[in-house]
């Protein structure tokens, strides 16, 4: 039947107590990976910093809202909406 997964060994997983090294970290990223939460997060510093120099109340809380509603809709686009279920 195969092995039991909650006595199974576990894969791809860091021992417990052993130290891991940037280099170790580093090697399992993507290039694209970090240019897209570059851009994600360049993008969410803008449009906080443009929002704190505007004086128009309703203004700065749309632009406060903009980098949830980019997180949003990239879950409504790969069908993803179920994971927000039951989050207030």
């Amino acid at each position: 039947m195969g092995e039991n997964p909650l006595t199974a060994p576990r894969k791809n997983c860091i021992p417990k107590g052993a130290p891991i090294t940037l280099n170790e970290m580093l090697k399992n990223l993507s290039t694209t990976g970090i240019v897209l939460v570059t851009i994600y997060v360049g993008t969410s510093i803008g449009l906080v910093a443009y929002a704190q120099t505007l004086s128009d109340p309703k203004s700065k809380f749309l632009f406060l809202q903009l980098p949830v509603v980019l997180q949003h809709a990239l879950l409504v686009k790969l069908d993803l909406n179920n994971l927000l279920r039951g989050v207030s």
